[in-house]
C-alpha cells in the first residue's frame, strides 16, 4: 500500500552557488509554484538582500533567475537589435519633423498640371520646396521659386523613387510627390491580433481587407503597419495563406514599360504566388495614391509607392502572406496561438523531466540517509515533490536552504513528523570525481 511521507532537508552551503554538485558549471535554484527546480546555467542565489532571505517561511515566493548568455550568445543578441533597429529606421518617413503641420496643410499637387522646370515661381513652387524640405532634401521650404537647389533635390528625388533622373517636376513626379501628402492625411487604426507567434520566426505578412491595412511581422513582433487598397468587390483580392513569388522594379504591366506615369503597378511589385500563378496577383505600388484606403482594385494590394519600396526592400522572395477579413484573420491567428501554447506545453514537459532527473540525483543522499535513521534501510521511494521552506543567509558567503520532501513509500508505517538532517557542504574539500559520477548517471538516465 503506498503511503505519503514527508522528509524536511536543511542543507548549509558554502558559497552562493551549488559549487559542491557542479564544479566549474555552477548549478542555481530557480522556484517556480513552489516547487524546486535546477537550472543547468551559470546564475546566482543572490544574498546581498538578506530581507528576501530572513529564514520566515517564503515558500510561496517565487525567485526567478536571470538566465545567463555567454559571449556568443550575447553578441548575437546585440546584433539582432542592431538589425531590428535598422529596419525599424527604414520603414520611417526620413522627415523635418519641424514642419510636420505645415505638410497637413499642402495641397494635393496636379498630376496634369504644368511641368516645374528652372525658373519657375509661383505658389506651387513654394509648395514643392516645402515638401522637399520636409522630405530632408536641401532646399529653401520659404522660396517661391524653382532654384538651382531646388533642381539639385529633384534629381536626388527622382534618384531616390527609382524615377528617371530629370530635374524638372513633371506627371510621375507629381504622383510620387502625392504619395506622401496622401499619407501626412490619411488615418486609420490597425488591429491588435495579439500574435503569440508568427507563422515563420523570419517576415511574415497580414493582408486584412476589411480594414485596408498591411501588418508586417517578424515572428510575433509586428513591426510596421501600411495603409493599402484591396479590390473593389470583395473576391477580387483573394484570401489565403500565399507567398512573395517574385520581386520586381518598375514591372512592366502589359504594354506599358516601368517607369512611366500610367503604369499601375508602381515602383515595386512584389507577386504573390495564387494556384501556381505568380503574376496575376501582387502587392505594389500605384499611380493613383488617393485610391489607398478604399476598394479600388482589380485585386492586386496597393500602396503608396513608398511604402512598396520600403517593404520591397526588408521582405525576401517565400515570404508568408496571409490575406483575409478581419474575422478569417482573427481565426488563424487563434489557431497560431493554440499551436503556441501546445509547444509550449510540451518544451515544459522536456524541461519538467530534465529538472525531475537531476534533482533525483542530487537529493538521494539526503533521502537515502533519512530513510535508514528512520527504518534502518532504504525502503522503496517515489519522489513526489520538492518544496523550498526558507533560504536563510548565515553571512555573505554562506546560506541554509531548507526543503520539504514528499514521498510515497511501499510501507503501511508512516514517517511522522519532519526529521531534519543538517550537512554542511565545502565546496573545497568536494571530489571533483564524486561530481563527474553523478553528472555521468544523469546523462546516461537522461539518453535512456
Amino acid at each position: 500500500m503506498l503511503k505519503k511521507i514527508f522528509i524536511g532537508i536543511e542543507i548549509l552551503l558554502i558559497s552562493v552557488t551549488l559549487s559542491a554538485f557542479s564544479g566549474s558549471t555552477k548549478v542555481s535554484y530557480a522556484i517556480e509554484q513552489g516547487n524546486l527546480r535546477v537550472e543547468d546555467n551559470n546564475s546566482e542565489i543572490s544574498s546581498k538582500d538578506d530581507s528576501k532571505y530572513s529564514g520566515k517561511d517564503e515558500s510561496k515566493d517565487k525567485i526567478k533567475k536571470q538566465p545567463h548568455l555567454d559571449e556568443t550568445q550575447e553578441k548575437i543578441t546585440q546584433e539582432n537589435k542592431i538589425k531590428e533597429n535598422k529596419i525599424k529606421e527604414t520603414v520611417k518617413i526620413d522627415c523635418n519633423e519641424l514642419i510636420n503641420e505645415d505638410i497637413k496643410e499642402l495641397s494635393i499637387f496636379n498630376k496634369y498640371g504644368k511641368v516645374l522646370k528652372m525658373g519657375d515661381k509661383g505658389e506651387i513652387v513654394k509648395s514643392l520646396n516645402l515638401l522637399l524640405k520636409w522630405l530632408n532634401y536641401n532646399v529653401d521650404e520659404t522660396s517661391s521659386e524653382f532654384t538651382e537647389e531646388t533642381k539639385e533635390a529633384v534629381f536626388k528625388f527622382q534618384k531616390d523613387h527609382f524615377m528617371k533622373e530629370i530635374g524638372v517636376v513633371d506627371k510621375l513626379t507629381y504622383i510620387r510627390l502625392n504619395d506622401y501628402i496622401y499619407n501626412s492625411k490619411i488615418k486609420y487604426k490597425p488591429i491588435e491580433y495579439n500574435v503569440k507567434m508568427g507563422s515563420t520566426d523570419d517576415y511574415w505578412i497580414i493582408v486584412n481587407k476589411t480594414t485596408n491595412v498591411l501588418h508586417l511581422y517578424k515572428g510575433a513582433d509586428r513591426l510596421r503597419v501600411y495603409p493599402i487598397a484591396t479590390g473593389r468587390c470583395p473576391s477580387f483580392t483573394p484570401e489565403g495563406k500565399f507567398t512573395i513569388a517574385n520581386k520586381v522594379i518598375n514591372a512592366r504591366w502589359k504594354e506599358i514599360p516601368g517607369g512611366v506615369a500610367t503604369n499601375p503597378l508602381g515602383s515595386h511589385w512584389m507577386g504573390l504566388k495564387v494556384n501556381n500563378n505568380w503574376w496575376s496577383y501582387g502587392i505594389h505600388g500605384c499611380g493613383r495614391p488617393e485610391s489607398i484606403g478604399t476598394y479600388a482594385s482589380a485585386g492586386c494590394i496597393r500602396m503608396y509607392n513608398f511604402h512598396s519600396q520600403e517593404l520591397y526592400n526588408i521582405v525576401p522572395v517565400n515570404t508568408p502572406v496571409w490575406i483575409g477579413t478581419t474575422e478569417k484573420i482573427k481565426q488563424w491567428v487563434m489557431e497560431l496561438n493554440k499551436k503556441h501554447e501546445e509547444i509550449k506545453i510540451e518544451e515544459a514537459k522536456v524541461e519538467d523531466k530534465k529538472y525531475e532527473n537531476v534533482i533525483k540525483l542530487i537529493l538521494t543522499p539526503y533521502i537515502n540517509e533519512t530513510l535508514t535513521n528512520y527504518y534502518g534501510y532504504i525502503i522503496p521511494y517515489t519522489l513526489k515533490t520538492v518544496e523550498l521552506i526558507s533560504i536563510t543567509p548565515i553571512n555573505e558567503q554562506k546560506y541554509t536552504v531548507t526543503l520539504d520532501v514528499e514521498l510515497f513509500v511501499s510501507e503501511t508505517k508512516m514517517l511522522i513528523g519532519k526529521d531534519i538532517i543538517t550537512y554542511s557542504i565545502d565546496s573545497d574539500t568536494i571530489k571533483m570525481e564524486e561530481y563527474e559520477h553523478i553528472k555521468c548517471e544523469y546523462e546516461e538516465n537522461n539518453n535512456q
